[in-house]
């Protein structure tokens, strides 16, 4: 039984589904559960428009085909993840992370320094 699609509320949750769908090919797996919401499928379109996943699907320079109700029909090569796919989810340091960890470690070699003076 797969568990129900998560609701997205920020951009970074987005990205998020957007990696994990793209490990799903990566991995031989099929990019959407068994039962796909629309938000399911507005995720892989946008991994399909962005290049992280290949369409088999292209006509008139569109790669995701739509009903006249909006909603996205995306299909993708199985098991085929492209380069830029491949850099997408790899692992990448967060700046809004990184840059206060270095700045609290150089406070803290400071006042370490400043004990031995």
């Amino acid at each position: 039984m797969q568990k129900k699609s998560k609701q997205i509320k920020t951009d970074r949750d987005f990205i998020s589904a957007m990696r994990t769908m793209v490990k799903r090919v990566r991995d031989g797996l099929p990019a959407l559960p068994e039962n796909p919401t629309s938000q399911d499928l507005e995720i892989l379109t946008e991994c399909i428009n962005q290049g992280y996943l290949l369409s088999s699907y292209e006509h008139n320079g569109e790669k995701v085909f739509r009903t006249t109700d909006g909603l996205p029909h995306p299909k993708i090569i199985p098991g085929t993840v492209p380069l830029k796919g491949l850099a997408f989810i790899s692992f990448k340091i967060d700046l809004k992370f990184f840059i206060p960890t270095l700045i609290s470690l150089a406070a803290l070699v400071v006042s370490i320094v400043s004990l031995f003076k």
